[in-house]
């Protein structure tokens, strides 16, 4: 018989939440409450109210980091390269330039032989009668 579940403790909610909100991730909190990280994704998995906890005290960090570019823009200052780090490390924000860039490339190709052909007269007399094929994308 192995050893009994460990259940969360009463305020579990509460703690996952402030932790959460100060940056805490699954491994941080399963080290705060002395138990795996299995243990900890049991918890959030079996206990709807630790789930919504968890997602309030991260959104709780997003919104704090947001909120400090925000300030930083302005403001007039620079950008907060901190705290854009963490929004992208820890909630998948990207940089994206808007700019739209159209490259058109054209590329004349030839009738191009190895050097052993090109040197024949006979090869390229033979090949005098014949028009170059027109690409489709031409």
């Amino acid at each position: 018989m192995g050893a009994p579940r460990k259940n969360p403790p009463a305020n579990a909610a509460g703690e996952i939440e402030q932790l959460c909100a100060q940056g805490f991730a699954n491994i941080g909190l399963a080290m705060h409450f002395k138990v795996s990280k299995d243990t900890l994704k049991r918890w959030l998995d079996d206990y709807p109210d630790l789930q919504e906890a968890f997602e309030r005290g991260r959104e709780v960090e997003r919104q704090q980091l947001h909120a400090a570019v925000y300030r930083a823009a302005m403001a007039g200052k620079g950008a907060n390269v901190n705290a854009f780090f963490l929004l992208k490390a820890r909630f998948g924000y990207v940089e994206a330039d808007n700019k739209s860039v159209n490259v058109n490339v054209g590329v004349e190709v030839g009738r191009m032989f190895p050097p052993c052909l090109r040197a024949s007269r006979s090869f390229a007399t033979h090949l005098s009668g014949y028009a170059p094929v027109r690409q489709p994308w031409h």
